[in-house]
C-alpha cells in the first residue's frame, strides 16, 4: 500500500481528521516508510501508524462482509 494514491489520500484524511491533535506534518524520505518511518515527529507517527491499522481493519471487516 506504501507509495500508492490510496495511501497519500489516507495520510491526506488524516491530516485533516486529526489536525488539533497532531505536532509537525513533516514526512520522512519515502525510502523510510517501509520501516514504518512516515512523519518526523514520533508522536504524530505513531498517531498515524494507529489510524492506517484502524482503516486496514475496515477494509478487512469490509471484505469480510461481501
Amino acid at each position: 500500500m506504501l507509495h500508492t494514491k490510496e495511501h497519500i489520500e489516507l495520510m491526506e484524511q488524516f491530516e485533516r481528521d486529526c489536525k488539533q491533535h497532531i505536532g509537525r506534518l513533516d514526512k520522512e524520505a519515502k525510502d523510510l516508510w517501509a520501516r514504518c518511518i512516515i512523519y518526523q515527529d514520533g508522536k504524530t507517527n505513531e498517531l498515524f501508524l494507529l489510524y492506517r491499522k484502524g482503516y486496514a481493519f475496515g477494509k478487512c471487516v469490509e471484505r469480510q462482509e461481501a
